[in-house]
């Protein structure tokens, strides 16, 4: 199970977890927060963050587009191995990287790009039951076991996938 919390924000409260980030083909390693979203497609390390782990953009190779809800960003797929809590399997994923080197015109955009958040993305939360509960603070990722016990426990039989 990991755990996770809210941090306020602007008067905003939202949900992150902690993870501790290795990236095998750089030999760096790093310990994040990561915002819970299951709206993205995949986790990505903010420019802020890739700037603090020490990436070096210029030793990547290619680039996708990332669409969000601001726009299209350049991002660096970038083999990383994620680490969560009391959640020992690791677990493989292609994350993301910002872009920053290209200096956007505007520095307002440059400033908003250094504060966006990294995210934990739907490519590792499939793995898990998400129990959010803000009003008490509760933030948990259940592996299946976990949550069949505790479906178990609440007399509701979990389904099984055809």
């Amino acid at each position: 199970m990991v755990r996770g919390y809210f941090k306020s924000e602007q008067n905003i409260s939202r949900p992150y977890v902690f993870a501790k980030l290795y990236f095998p083909d750089f030999d760096l390693e790093q310990s994040i927060e990561l915002l819970v979203d299951s709206g993205a497609d995949a986790t990505t390390i903010s420019a802020k963050d890739a700037l603090r782990i020490g990436l070096d953009y210029a030793e990547f190779d290619e680039f996708a587009w990332a669409t969000g809800i601001g726009g299209r960003i350049k991002a660096f797929p970038v083999k990383t191995i994620l680490k969560m809590d009391s959640y020992v399997k690791e677990i493989l994923v292609d994350v993301l990287a910002f872009w920053v080197g290209y200096e956007p015109s505007e520095e307002s955009l440059r400033r908003e790009l250094l504060e966006l958040p990294s995210l934990l993305g739907r490519d590792v939360l499939e793995e898990f039951a998400l129990v959010l509960h803000q009003r008490i603070g509760q933030l948990l990722l259940c592996t299946p076991e976990e949550t069949s016990r505790i479906l178990g426990a609440l007399n509701i039989e979990l389904d099984s996938p055809d």
